[in-house]
């Protein structure tokens, strides 16, 4: 599926405004997209990141991206993982010190999902990172209830019983 895309009419025909354009764009249908090629100016990219016209993600897409392939992916993780696997090389961290989080979110394995604030967009991210990176003092870490692990026993009638009721 190709990525979402802006576009703006001219009398001529249709175009993909640049990432600095701020005009009257507005993102075209799926049909349109599939049926129509279009190509943005991709600015040093190799094919087009799915969030490249995504306000909230613009100023971390080069870190996203494989910068061999020009693969895209949703974390610098898994930019990592995937030139290390792939490719055979590392990517240069760049994360060299711990992430401060507003607020965590959840756990999973040895990740915490952390809530971000980016001050250069005024807004909120949510990105799961390694334990080791992130500098948790004083911020309280979520865990699972109890109740949240348990399996739920249910007698076999009351599971094979019809849960709607006739009106007579």
């Amino acid at each position: 599926m190709p990525p979402p895309c802006p576009i703006i009419q001219t009398p001529s025909k249709l175009v993909v405004p640049s990432l600095l354009d701020k005009g009257t764009s507005k993102f075209s249908p799926l049909l349109v997209r599939l049926s129509v090629d279009l190509s943005p100016p991709l600015e040093g990219f190799k094919q087009m990141p799915y969030d490249f016209f995504c306000p909230s993600v613009q100023s971390d897409l080069k870190k996203k991206v494989c910068p061999t392939c020009g693969i895209y992916f949703t974390s610098h993780k898994s930019v990592q993982m995937h030139c290390c696997d792939v490719h055979g090389k590392t990517v240069p961290d760049h994360c060299e010190t711990r992430v401060r989080p507003q607020r965590l979110a959840a756990r999973r394995a040895n990740e915490l999902l952390c809530i971000v604030r980016r001050y250069e967009t005024s807004s909120e991210d949510a990105d799961w990172i390694d334990e080791d990176e992130v500098d948790a003092s004083g911020l309280t870490i979520p865990e699972p209830s109890s109740s949240a692990l348990q399996v739920p026993v249910m007698k076999e009638s009351e599971w094979l019983a019809n849960p709607w009721t006739e009106e007579h």
